[in-house]
C-alpha cells in the first residue's frame, strides 16, 4: 500500500496522537519478526485502514434509525482526517491505496 519516509523514534515520539483504536489495531497486524523498515511500512499501511475503517463506522453510527450507511463519497472531514494521518505518518498513497481505503470507509 502506502510509502512513508518516518522513522522508527519519530512514529514512537507521535504515536500517542495517534486515534487509539486505529494504532491499536495496527499494532496487531505488525510481523514484530520481520525488519525494522517492514515493520514501519506495515504499521502505515495498517493504522490507514483501520482509521478508513473507523471513521466509517463512526458516520455510519449517524444515519437515522432504518437508514442503510451507502456513502456516495466521503464525507469531508473524514477524507481530511485521512490526509492528515497520511501527513503524520510521512507517507504517500496512490489511486491503489485510495481504492482500499474507501473499501475499509464504505465497508464499514
Amino acid at each position: 500500500m502506502s510509502t512513508t519516509t518516518i522513522t522508527a523514534t519519530h512514529l514512537t515520539r507521535i504515536a500517542p496522537s495517534l486515534d487509539a483504536e486505529a494504532r491499536e489495531t495496527a499494532h496487531a497486524k505488525v510481523d514484530m519478526s520481520a525488519p525494522e523498515a517492514a515493520r514501519i511500512e506495515a504499521f502505515v499501511e495498517a493504522y490507514l485502514i483501520a482509521l478508513a475503517r473507523s471513521l466509517g463506522h463512526d458516520s455510519a453510527g449517524e444515519c437515522a434509525s432504518g437508514e442503510e450507511w451507502a456513502p456516495a463519497g466521503w464525507l469531508a472531514g473524514d477524507w481530511r482526517a485521512i490526509e492528515e494521518a497520511v501527513e503524520v505518518l510521512e507517507a504517500t498513497i496512490d489511486d491503489s491505496d485510495r481504492r482500499a481505503l474507501w473499501a475499509a470507509y464504505e465497508g464499514a
